[in-house]
């Protein structure tokens, strides 16, 4: 018995459904096997690249020093230097500051040599680092309570009234500027005294140069 022309037209419609079906499962297993293909690949690529990476991290890693802490390298730095520190105080000085470091030093060591200048010129520059004293050189250089100076040359009628540094002064400012290490040993006061006194019995002594203690 032959189907009827309606029977036939269903017949026919689902066959177009069930092949349009199959070409779309196939289209999609090409697709998802193109995409696992580039997936593959990508994986390859940045393997090559994690490697390539790892590699020259590894490379970099022979070259670098054993101490990677900043504080590690600094105290890695200090011991080579024999136990210095790096100087805390900008270098960059204008003409006046330069000026006011040489004439105290002339007037505190006037009498004394280049390296006893240097070491006056080092407590000014310490005490403008140092929380208990002025923040500006000229600051400590001129501090004082009612009549009584830090730096006695400095008081009314004082030899920095009448006093001009000489080019030894100017000399001891540039050796301290050119300094890399500061070898000051933290000094914060000195005196020209070989006697007892205040200084000796208060503070730390660190040194004599020449005629002159030095403290902190």
């Amino acid at each position: 018995m032959l189907p009827t022309s309606k029977e036939f037209v269903g017949m026919k419609r689902r066959t177009y459904f069930v092949i349009h079906a199959i070409i779309i499962m196939f289209l999609l297993c090409i697709g998802l096997a193109s995409s696992m293909k580039h997936q593959n690949q990508q994986r390859v690529v940045n393997h090559s690249f994690d490697h390539d990476i790892y590699t020259e991290e590894k490379d970099e890693m022979r070259f670098m020093p054993e101490c990677t802490n900043v504080q590690e390298v600094q105290d890695l730095k200090e011991e080579e230097s024999k136990g210095y520190v790096f100087y805390r105080f900008s270098k960059d000085l204008g003409s006046d500051d330069t000026y006011l470091l040489a004439k105290i030093a002339e007037c505190e060591g006037g009498n004394q040599s280049i390296k006893c200048r240097e070491k006056i010129i080092q407590t000014v520059l310490n005490r403008v680092c140092d929380p208990y004293f002025p923040n500006s050189i000229k600051d400590v250089i001129f501090q004082h309570n009612g009549d009584l100076y830090q730096f006695s040359p400095c008081m009314e009628g004082g030899l920095w009234w009448y006093t001009e540094p000489t080019e030894k002064s100017y000399e001891a400012v540039e050796n301290v500027m050119k300094k890399i290490e500061d070898d000051s040993e933290g000094v914060l006061y000195f005196e020209a005294c070989e006697s007892d006194s205040w200084h000796s019995r208060s503070l730390e002594f660190l040194y004599q140069i020449d005629d002159t203690r030095f403290y902190k």
